[in-house]
């Protein structure tokens, strides 16, 4: 990094670069170019609040700026247009950070990662922009699906799979709470602690710990990176959303049952069923021998010694492994529209060709499932999208196709935010701006 330019802005330039040039998830870029140690915990946020702010932004921000370059937006070097992206985004909606420190900055990480010719473009656009209120203006178009794109970054098709299930106002409030800063929640790991005592413990450490409506998770806020703390380290709880804390649920384990989660990693699944009974056997698969090693250490860290991690395609069943298992997880890949918070490139990433791949690699995973299952046994399926053809039309393909499959209803000892009619159905439907979760969508199903 050259000295006097701002260290937030540079690595907020990489990562963006990497996901919009290199298409790289914008999680992995983040933890690539945000350095842990970095001293001022300020610089680690403004970073963060750029890329993701930007990229949530970014049709309205290419659509400020094209009829700004004199050649076409795409005769701009790629590097000096994610530069103008993401400087235009601070001066629009980061309004505190003065627009000298934002313009100047851009041009400099230009000249050093770009080209200096670039450089004088990036300047010249930018003097424009900040001379001229009119392109800071936020606007509305009469056509919904236009206005959404422009302002959240979601394509018309994303727009079709959510019109699936919510009426207009319902996406509007959905994106809105996908640009909310992320929350954090943990699991706490019952082996260790109490929630009562860990809650105390990062509470003397300086964060904000609150109570949430799932039993053993806490929502923690302030401070630094929390899983860089000594609690986390000694294995006292591990990451997890309130979507999948609910999931051990409605899994319903009993003591000394046999447990197998077909798309294990990183973990927090089978972490969570290992804690919900005693005697418990769990048998992590997955199909990434890297993403074992984390849930394998991660176990090892939390004290699970009753997981078993193997390597497997969950697609086919293990020979004598048939009807074997109480319990069966089926958490399988998916097109992730439920976590757009966090990944919001996914918006305008997701094509009709990568849904219809998804599907019949979820359907296959979930008949080899219940292929594990023993009479009596609870499947549960699960994603993290809000896609009615991941989600709802899979349950049908399965009670359509799959013999010996029935659903059951789902009860939780909580109550939930909301009210939820379809668990009488067989399957919850958690959304984050009703549910303060991640988009998320479990089923049961038990083998007759």
């Amino acid at each position: 990094m050259k000295t006097g330019i701002s260290p937030a802005r540079t690595a907020a330039y990489k990562i963006l670069f990497d996901v919009m040039e290199k298409k790289a998830f914008s999680n992995i870029a983040v933890n690539k170019h945000i350095d842990i140690n970095m001293k001022n915990p300020a610089d680690r946020k403004l970073a963060t609040a750029i890329v993701y702010g930007t990229l949530k932004k970014k049709n309205r921000l290419a659509g400020i700026l094209s009829p700004l370059a004199k050649n076409g937006w795409e005769s701009i070097e790629p590097g000096a247009r994610v530069l103008l992206m993401m400087s235009l985004y601070q001066l629009m909606y980061m309004t505190k950070q003065p627009k000298y420190a934002v313009c100047n900055d851009a041009v400099n990480i230009c000249k050093y990662n770009v080209s200096h010719g670039s450089a004088g473009v990036v300047n010249g656009i930018l003097r424009r922009v900040t001379s001229d209120p009119v392109y800071t203006q936020k606007r509305r178009e009469e056509d919904f699906a236009e206005y959404i794109r422009m302002e959240y970054g979601i394509e018309r098709f994303v727009y079709e799979v959510f019109s699936k299930s919510y009426s207009d106002e319902e996406i509007e409030a959905l994106l809105m709470e996908f640009e909310r800063p992320s929350r954090v929640y943990v699991k706490v790991n019952t082996l260790r602690t109490t929630p009562e005592a860990l809650s105390e413990e990062l509470t003397e450490l300086g964060y904000k710990v609150r109570e949430v409506y799932v039993p053993g998770m806490l929502e923690i806020d302030g401070g630094s990176n929390v899983f860089l703390t000594k609690p986390f380290k000694e294995g006292k709880f591990y990451a997890q959303d309130l979507s999948g804390g609910i999931l051990p649920f409605v899994l319903g384990c009993k003591d000394g049952q046999k447990v197998i989660d077909l798309c294990a990693a990183p973990g927090a699944k089978s972490f969570g069923a290992a804690l919900s009974a005693k005697d418990l056997s769990v048998t992590s698969c997955d199909i990434s021998a890297k993403k074992l090693e984390l849930v394998k250490r991660t176990a090892m860290q939390l004290g699970l010694e009753n997981i078993k991690a193997f390597k497997r395609d969950g697609r086919y069943v293990r020979e004598g492994e048939e009807g074997m298992y109480d319990r069966v997880i089926c958490d399988v890949p998916c097109s992730g529209l439920g976590v757009a918070g966090r990944k919001p490139e996914i918006l305008y990433n997701v094509t009709r060709d990568y849904i219809d791949t998804l599907v019949n690699l979820q359907r296959e995973i979930l008949k080899s499932g219940f292929s594990y299952l023993k009479k009596g046994g609870i499947l549960i399926y699960s994603t993290c999208t809000l896609n009615r053809e991941e989600n709802e039309d899979t349950v049908r393909f399965a009670l359509e196709n799959i013999p010996g499959i029935e659903s059951v209803p789902v009860s939780l000892p909580f109550e939930l935010k909301c009210e939820h009619e379809e668990m009488k159905e067989g399957y919850l439907r958690l959304s984050p701006h009703k549910d303060n979760t991640d988009g998320f969508f479990i089923a049961a199903f038990r083998k007759v």
